[in-house]
């Protein structure tokens, strides 16, 4: 339990029962609600001010513990060592009518209300009421605390457990104008990368569009080229089929005059049986042309040949004449059949000697014929394929064009959908979207995510606002949501500033006589504030207290702030280690809950008296309440 550390004054002359004392009562009189934390300052004022403050009391209670086994500590009876009830006392007090325990309990309460172990921001002056003094000098006082409330916003209300206690606090994060101007340049920086983002992105959107337009035209040309190509390989193709039929048509002509020119007599003469006949009979009685018939038929005779066989032929054909008149039937050859006989045979071979003879001939007479049709059915046939293929070429030709159309129209869907194109939102469950609502900080309370300074101020005594201490330890505890803070309380920090300052003052004078030019207006700072007179030689002894509290009831949201608004561990570890090793940590007292009856008399009435009157005071402030 933390005890304020008093003079201890002992006197010789002491009072077994002081004068009676009248204590003034607080003032109950109506009052203004303008502002609720003024009214509940000025209930809490009742509760701690008035009280706690009457150190006379204290002294005057040391008076009485002369020649008794303890001493007045706080305006509490306490001794280094335990108590001996049975042996120092001779009519001990029960706990309840001695009061030390409930007294102690209040004093206890006053200690963490008033700050004791905390560093104070700001405490608001009192007020002095006389009968002289004008209402509108408290106009100034009143003043002060809009002007307090805007240098610190609100983060939360917890509750903080010290000791055996448990206080209603209320956090605030306090503004800082250097963290503001460096949320300020770091807002500024992101809106510039943001408008330097977005121009980038239009930019390379400009480019994307710009290059899938150039693609698409170079498409468009290489179908265009295509379709140009085929189309020039098509007139090409028609031309070179026009100029082959033309130059056919002429070689047929050519080979037509020929024809005519080489063939002496009509065709139809080469089919007259009669000469036929006379030729097969000449073939018979004439070897020579017997030989001559078969050079023709297998088609290996030459001119001279040729022209000695048409000869034979102009001899057939006049016996055949003669001997079948124009106007005389050919004779009927008998229909019945006659015996096979080997004249007969060479007879019959003869025959068709003489037909694949007038055949070889018809055919070498009238050999442009067969050509000619030849040629007019690869004509045809030519034509067909030529039409076949220029039909499914204009087909492909007119396929290719609806896909350059058809690819045209989307590409020109496309780039509308992606001009016009919407983000569309992400569908979120609705419970994750209610814990993201809960995580989030305000606009303020983001700019002190790192290096906020939180200051602490009790609902039940909202006359003082403390600092959370800077240089601690912080632990989060997960399965209870509660926050431990440790720290190390230096009761002689004064002493140790003071020494502090000298030793920076004697360090920059030593600084500025060996480089007066590289002086910089900031080093001042920076030394002050890096300088640790702890791990100085000379160093005063610190007497320090281990401090231990729990705050509940804050938010996890806010667990990130108060992480970084303490130092780093590792030099919050090392300054502890430092203070536990030559520090000299104070020893606790042992109170005396009980007192005697006739030898602590007066003692144990102050005690009873000053409790009543804080219990009055507190059930005054529910009651207003």
């Amino acid at each position: 339990m933390p005890a304020v550390l008093r003079t201890r004054s002992k006197e010789s002359s002491i009072e077994q029962k002081p004068a009676s004392r009248t204590r003034t009562r607080s003032r109950r009189g109506k009052r203004g609600r303008d502002d609720d934390d003024d009214d509940d300052d000025e209930e809490s004022d009742d509760a701690y001010d008035e009280v706690g403050n009457d150190y006379d009391e204290y002294a005057s209670r040391a008076k009485l513990a002369t020649n008794r086994p303890f001493e007045i500590v706080a305006g509490l009876p306490a001794s280094v060592e335990l108590p001996n009830y049975n042996s120092s006392l001779t009519h001990p007090q029960s706990i309840k009518n001695s009061g030390v325990l409930y007294d102690s309990l209040v004093s206890s309460r006053r200690t963490w209300v008033q700050g004791e172990m905390f560093e104070l921001y700001w405490r608001r002056p009192k007020k002095i009421v006389s009968e002289s003094t004008p209402a509108a000098t408290e106009s100034p006082t009143s003043g002060t605390i809009p002007l307090i409330r805007d240098k610190m916003q609100k983060m939360c209300d917890c509750v903080m457990s010290g000791g055996p206690h448990t206080f209603k606090v209320r956090l605030f994060i306090l503004k800082n104008d250097k963290i503001e101007q460096k949320w300020q340049d770091e807002q500024e920086l992101k809106k510039k990368e943001k408008e330097l983002k977005r121009k980038n992105d239009a930019e390379a959107k400009r480019l994307r569009m710009e290059e899938r337009k150039r693609q698409q035209m170079q498409k468009k040309i290489a179908k265009e080229q295509k379709l140009q190509l085929q189309k020039e390989n098509k007139a090409k193709q028609k031309l070179e089929q026009e100029a082959l039929k033309l130059k056919r048509k002429e070689e047929m002509k050519k080979l037509k005059e020929q024809n005519k020119n080489k063939q002496g007599s009509p065709s139809s003469s080469m089919h007259d049986p009669r000469m036929i006949m006379n030729l097969n009979l000449m073939a018979q009685e004439d070897p020579k042309l017997n030989t001559l018939m078969e050079t023709v038929a297998k088609g290996l005779a030459n001119n001279s040949q040729l022209e000695e066989f048409k000869k034979f032929i102009e001899i057939a054909k006049k016996r055949s004449l003669e001997e079948n008149p124009v106007n005389k039937r050919p004779s009927v050859t008998t229909t019945r059949p006659a015996p096979p006989s080997k004249a007969k045979d060479v007879a019959e071979d003869h025959r068709l000697n003489s037909i694949t003879l007038v055949k070889s001939s018809k055919t070498a007479a009238t050999e442009p014929e067969p050509k000619k049709a030849d040629d007019e059915n690869a004509e045809k046939q030519q034509s067909k394929e030529a039409k076949t293929t220029a039909e499914s070429t204009q087909v492909d030709v007119k396929k290719e064009e609806e896909d350059v159309k058809e690819k045209g129209v989307k590409s020109e869907d496309t780039q509308k959908k992606e001009d016009n194109q919407v983000v569309p939102k992400r569908k979120r469950r609705k419970n994750a979207i209610k814990e993201d609502k809960d995580m989030q900080l305000t606009a303020f309370q983001q700019k002190y995510v790192q290096g906020a300074e939180i200051i602490l101020e009790y609902l039940e005594f909202t006359h003082s606002r403390y600092y959370l201490p800077k240089k601690s330890v912080v632990e989060f505890l997960e399965d209870t949501d509660e926050i431990i803070i440790s720290w190390i309380v230096i009761h002689n920090s004064k002493e140790i500033e003071k020494f502090k300052t000298k030793k920076i003052k004697a360090k920059l004078k030593a600084d500025q006589k060996l480089n007066k030019e590289d002086a910089k207006p900031g080093s001042d700072v920076e030394k002050e504030v890096s300088f640790n007179p702890l791990f100085e030689a000379d160093c005063p002894t610190p007497l320090y207290t281990p401090m231990t509290m729990k705050l509940s009831g804050i938010h996890k949201r806010f667990n990130q702030i108060i992480r970084n608004s303490v130092s780093p561990m590792e030099e919050v570890v090392k300054e502890m280690e430092k203070i536990l090793q030559i520090g000299t940590r104070l020893s606790g007292y042992n109170l005396w809950y009980q007192l005697d009856g006739y030898d602590d008399e007066a003692l144990s009435e102050s005690l009873r008296f000053e409790l009543n009157e804080w219990e009055h005071a507190m059930r005054s402030r529910r009651h207003k309440r």
